[in-house]
């Protein structure tokens, strides 16, 4: 498999924001929408953003229940990101 090229990565649809639009409505579940979100993240930042974005768009429409469903989504994503981060960037 080879990595993206910039514009293949412009073109693409935003698969990461389809799965936490997925998962707010129910149709997967957190781990697998924070599976497609790592999957095509550029970054930590990226994910962390998309996460945010997503979690304070339906706060800000007042669907709380799509907010709680992405809020087990940041869940997930905390607790998978110490170890990785530790991985990264050993003392």
């Amino acid at each position: 498999m080879t990595p993206a090229t910039d514009l293949e990565c412009l073109l693409a649809p935003d698969l990461s924001g389809e799965a936490l639009r997925r998962c707010a409505t129910g149709e997967i579940a957190p781990e697998d929408a924070l599976m497609e979100l790592i999957s095509h993240a550029r970054s930590e930042r990226d994910i962390e953003a998309k996460l945010g974005d997503a979690i304070w768009n339906a706060l800000e429409n007042r669907h709380s229940i799509r907010a709680e469903r992405l809020a087990q989504v940041q869940k997930l994503w905390n607790r998978f990101r110490k170890p990785v981060h530790r991985l990264a960037h050993p003392l």
